[in-house]
């Protein structure tokens, strides 16, 4: 009997070997299937532990796309973590359909598209932690439903695309939730009271800084569990201390850039840092905003109604990014009360001497060391029992890791060649990104992280960390970047300035407030490659020729056929300049729709413009090689061309099997089989004469064409361009 027992468990033991070691082999052809479209993925790197619960491929430079629909049908997969790399393409509905996901972080991609959350199709309540942010995701006025998710604890969607009165709203049926970040959104109002009773006993991180917000704080006073609150670089109002006396568990706290009454205590400024208040609208003497001015500055009660926000100091940014609002100089009902031009001239020359005086004291506050920002605790290991350890083995603090490596070189001098008699140094440069913190992080580039910041004088800019020229030698990168600075062209990003600090080397752009093409293409609503596309969201404009194209906007509104072209004459203009107006040439080395901005008109500037060369500085390179490195270029060029006719990514599971989601491929293929009508936006061929797009198709295929002899130059594709609308290429 024994002896039997003993067999039937060996029998057992096998079958339950030979069971589970199937269940892995489909799970890794699965894997296989769902990175198939995805660059640097090594599925034995990938599970060489154990997969089949937690999958970890943080900061693995994945660059492509995922197939969600093969993912879904991983029914073991309990933590997934696809944090800072490059994949890109939209979040599929199938991912909210695995019942057994608990962690889900997909932070600092380049996801994109329209965000839904689709729990009716019989996703997952099991659901605890979602970190979504530093993404392309949109949302536009509709709120997201995650009332199926009743697990949810943490929820980050911050430094996404997001604009919104309603999302808030969407939020309010997570009884559960502990976490919120929604820094960088576009909110609107602050809900009122009763909205926010579900939260009253769970909240405890709540991250609404950058929002838009407008209205009173006191519509939060019943939080009382809350230990985070940033609310910076918003419209808010309301009285301090009243409206933060409930607020008895804070051990961080920001409500800087605002519009706030009342009177710091020392005792506040020791308990939080002055930087959690700076340009909040509240005075103090040590924050050099005397109490007497912001009397004098507030508008009587009788002749403003029921505006009663002070106008606030001048200010620095302190998250993700500062929004043109009220809050830069003095309130609109200030304004209105002003009555004299002297008197704006006595308020003009004040502002211009506070200015200086800022800048001294913010000199002298540095180098005490006291703006220093206590650190935000990270998005899934918290200072406190709310997510404990955390499913992930990373924490995102207030501050990135190069910035601790910097300790000698924080007087380093910003160079800034428009305007040299702005003297700052990269302590400033700190202090204007939080430490360069994740909330003032825009986007993860090829070369390096790119951060938001709004110099004194309201000057927004761009701050590119460039983490591959560490080795570069400090002489050399200064007479390069000297070099770019002069670079002049209307179509070509400027570069304002840069810091070497320590082997640190930041770069210094203006900033462009409408974002990237890839934006415009690929991410707003109703844009879906391939599929159906929503006719309130893409009606057909106006096309005449002899009416101007209305500007696209951000509400979603597809960008018409004129406007693309202009877009693609203008980056053709920028190349050629770079390629036969420059000496030595200059070749960019990583064109795509990511690094060609749009300015308020639309019109493209190309960013990165001579990193390459700067990387390279020791290695000039042959005459045989640029040419090689400028049909590169155009061949670049010929990519980003093909999306603005065709509306689709450069890569993508969209494309039919054999073209490896390689668009390319898709469309070479289609012209050579005389079908190139087929691969034509069918947003725009109702719009336009059909032939525009197909020339303009026709200049892509030329540009990339498999043998770089047989691409044309920049300037002949200039002249290309040109032939398409010669009524409009001079215009």
């Amino acid at each position: 009997m024994e002896s039997a027992g003993c067999g039937n468990f060996l029998l057992i033991l096998f079958l339950s070997y030979v069971f589970l070691g199937r269940a892995t082999a489909e799970d890794l052809d699965v894997l296989r299937d769902a990175f198939h479209s995805v660059t640097g993925f090594n599925i034995t790197e990938a599970c060489s532990g154990s997969c089949d619960s937690v999958l970890n491929l943080t900061s693995r430079n994945l660059r492509g796309s995922v197939n969600w629909r093969k993912f879904a049908e991983l029914t073991s997969l309990q933590t997934l973590d696809l944090s800072n790399n490059f994949l890109s393409g939209y979040i599929g509905a199938d991912l909210w359909t695995m019942q057994s996901l608990r962690n889900l972080n997909l932070a600092s991609n380049q996801f994109g598209g329209h965000l839904t959350f689709d729990w009716r199709q019989g996703s997952s309540s099991a659901l605890e932690t979602i970190n979504l942010s530093n993404n392309r995701l949109s949302v536009y006025d509709d709120a997201l439903d995650l009332s199926g998710f009743k697990s949810l604890r943490f929820v980050d969607l911050s430094a996404n695309r997001i604009a919104s009165n309603k999302l808030l709203a969407g939020l309010l049926n997570l009884t559960a939730i502990a976490n919120i970040s929604l820094s960088g959104s576009s909110l609107g109002s602050i809900a009122r009271p009763p909205l926010w009773s579900q939260w009253y006993d769970a909240l405890q991180h709540l991250d609404l800084s950058s929002c838009n917000l407008n209205g009173s704080v006191s519509n939060l006073a019943n939080l009382t569990s809350l230990q985070y609150l940033d609310l910076s670089n918003n419209n808010l109002t309301g009285d301090f201390p009243g409206d933060f006396r409930n607020f008895v568990n804070l051990q961080f706290l920001n409500i800087s850039g605002n519009e706030f009454r009342g009177t710091l205590k020392a005792e506040n400024i020791t308990r939080f840092g002055r930087f959690a208040f700076l340009g909040s609208g509240l005075c103090n003497a040590s924050l050099r905003v005397p109490c007497a001015a912001i009397a004098k500055a507030k508008t009587p009660p009788a002749a403003a109604g029921n505006a009663t926000a002070a106008a606030p100091s001048p200010s620095i940014s302190t998250g993700a990014a500062r929004l043109p609002s009220s809050s830069h100089g003095l309130s609109k009902s200030a304004i209105a009360g002003i009555s004299s031009a002297a008197a704006v001239v006595v308020i003009f020359a004040a502002a211009i001497a506070g200015a200086a005086l800022y800048v001294r004291r913010r000199r002298a506050h540095l180098a005490t060391k006291e703006w220093v920002v206590p650190k935000s605790p990270g998005p899934f290991r918290m200072d406190r029992p709310v997510v404990e350890s955390g499913p992930f083995s990373f924490e995102t603090d207030a501050g990135s890791e190069w910035v601790a490596d910097i300790k000698d070189s924080t007087s380093a001098p910003v160079v800034l060649f428009e305007k040299p008699l702005l003297a700052l140094t990269f302590t400033d440069l700190l202090a204007l990104t939080s430490h360069f913190s994740k909330e003032s992080q825009m986007a993860e580039g090829h070369h390096g992280p790119v951060y938001r910041a709004v110099l004194p004088g309201d000057v927004h800019v761009a701050i590119k960390v460039l983490e591959q020229a560490k080795d570069v030698d400090v002489e050399d990168a200064t007479s390069k970047l000297h070099a770019l600075g002069r670079l002049k062209h209307p179509n070509i990003l400027p570069l304002l300035g840069y810091c070497i600090a320590g082997k640190e080397k930041l770069l210094i752009y203006e900033f462009m407030h409408n974002g990237d093409l890839h934006q415009w293409l690929h991410e707003l609503p109703g844009v879906q490659p391939g599929g159906d596309t929503d006719s309130a969201t893409w009606e057909p404009a106006e096309a005449e020729d002899d009416v101007e194209e209305p500007l696209p906007r951000l509400s979603g509104e597809r960008m018409g056929w004129f406007t693309r072209h202009k877009i693609a004459l203008g980056m053709a203009r920028a190349l050629a300049f770079l390629h036969h107006g420059c000496f030595p040439p200059i070749t960019h080395g990583g064109l795509s729709s990511c690094n060609v901005l749009l300015d308020d008109r639309f019109e493209p500037h190309v960013a990165e413009a001579g990193i390459k060369d700067l990387l390279n500085t020791a290695h000039s390179g042959s005459i045989r090689e640029a040419e090689e490195s400028a049909k590169s270029d155009v061949y670049g060029f010929g990519v980003v061309l093909l999306e603005l006719v065709t509306g689709r990514m450069a890569s993508g599971d969209e494309f039919p099997d054999g073209f490896a989601g390689d668009l390319v491929g898709w469309v070479r293929h289609l012209i050579k089989e005389k079908q190139g009508d087929c691969v034509l936006d069918p947003r725009l061929v109702n719009t336009v004469p059909v032939n525009l797009m197909l020339e303009t198709l026709r200049i892509g295929y030329l540009c990339t064409a498999e043998s770089p002899s047989k691409r044309p130059s920049m300037q002949q594709v200039v002249g290309l361009l040109k032939d398409v609308q010669p009524d409009r290429a001079n215009s």
